[in-house]
């Protein structure tokens, strides 16, 4: 797909933020129970984690709207630098939290992330651009969560944090590159968010992305738990397994978002969702490694539903309010990934089947009602077969 240089650049940063994260990202809570945690502290950490990202969204949205985007995106991600060697130098899982800290309140960048991408893609693939650029993070974890799980496996993971830090670096640099993008909104204080939320179809596209990240985030913390405590397996074959999702989310981004600018970005939405209800099912009910490849393939689906949802929510938003419309739609999501992990973890502990079973429940609930939407608005505007753009 042709697309702006600056696009690809973006593409560049965050497949090296990727390849960097993909090193610890799927034995992070094996490393939180070496040191000294359990599932409660896994999921109390990941609801902080949550907790002081809602915490950057608002200010980021309205930065994103006054200011250079790309320098926003600079900022966020240097900040965010130094992470992995503070969770190197812990001793405790307590000594987790500057480092959650840190990296968690850059992401007040990302409103600044969407808005970038929205603005530079053409409306008619809209979609697709979203599904390809987010499929930047599967590729670069594609092969870094076996390299990690190895290297961890050999050394330890302080190297491997340490590993993550050059990369991170590097990602940083390759932003400065960007043109810049300055578009300035209508800037009227908090009561802005009112504005936000009477936005036509803003209210209900709120609703359903709380629904879809707390469904989602009451299994996807507890996955690598559940393949060390359940399966059996060793922090090599996690590694392997985590990359096994990657390549599952670069295989499914351009076919799912493909499919949602022909047939409908609420239809692309509703199958992602299906897709990972079903990945979830098959996880708890397999016996074989062949059973968990295939559901950590279908777990890549992950990624892509949160890409479609962006898209969905951009061409419901005025241009010059993307950031702040961003702004909000990440507050509330990042609210219902707050909530989630916690009771999954006392869940995990009761059951560990529990929170999977759960949230593919919910989530197969929540593509029907992304159907419904679809039929619900095909019938408001018969003549029209997806959005366009408030610009």
């Amino acid at each position: 797909m042709k697309l702006d240089r600056s696009l690809w650049l973006l593409f560049a940063s965050m497949l090296l933020w990727g390849l960097g994260t993909g090193l610890y990202m799927y034995t992070w809570p094996v490393y939180v129970t070496e040191m000294g945690g359990g599932a409660p502290e896994i999921g109390l950490l990941q609801a902080i984690s949550f907790a002081v990202m809602a915490l950057s969204y608002l200010p980021g949205g309205y930065l994103t709207d006054r200011f250079d985007r790309k320098w926003i995106m600079v900022v966020g991600w240097a900040v965010a630098v130094p992470a992995p060697l503070l969770y190197a130098l812990a001793r405790h899982w307590t000594h987790l939290l500057p480092g959650i800290v840190l990296y968690n309140i850059s992401m007040f960048s990302n409103s600044a992330v969407r808005a970038y991408m929205a603005h530079l893609a053409p409306p008619e693939r809209l979609s697709s651009v979203f599904a390809i650029l987010d499929m930047s993070w599967p590729v670069g974890l594609i092969v870094s969560p076996a390299i990690g799980g190895l290297w961890a496996q050999k050394a330890g993971m302080k190297p491997v944090f340490f590993g993550s830090f050059i990369l991170y670096l590097a990602s940083t640099l390759v932003l400065l590159g960007l043109r810049s993008q300055k578009v300035v909104g209508d800037f009227q204080g908090l009561g802005d968010l009112g504005r936000v939320l009477k936005v036509p179809r803003m209210p209900e596209l709120l609703a359903l992305g709380v629904g879809i990240y707390f469904a989602q985030f009451l299994a996807i913390p507890f996955s690598t738990p559940f393949l060390r405590d359940v399966a059996g397996l060793d922090l090599a074959e996690i590694g392997f397994l985590g990359s096994v999702i990657s390549v599952g989310g670069v295989l499914l981004s351009p076919v799912l978002g493909h499919f949602s600018d022909r047939a409908g970005r609420e239809q692309g939405l509703a199958a992602s969702l299906a897709l990972l209800g079903v990945s979830f099912l098959t996880l708890v009910a397999t016996r074989t490694f062949g059973g968990l490849v295939l559901s950590m393939l279908l777990r890549g689906v992950a990624g892509v539903s949160w890409s479609l949802f962006s898209a969905i929510a951009a061409i419901a938003m005025p241009q010059d309010m993307r950031g702040r419309g961003f702004a909000v739609v990440s507050l509330v999501t990042a609210i219902a990934q707050t909530i989630a992990p916690y009771p999954a973890g006392l869940m995990y502990a009761r059951n560990p089947s529990l929170p999977f079973v759960l949230s593919a429940i919910s989530l197969f609930v929540l593509a029907g009602a992304a159907l419904l939407e679809d039929v619900r608005r095909r019938r408001a505007s018969p003549t029209t077969t997806n959005d366009t753009p408030d610009e």
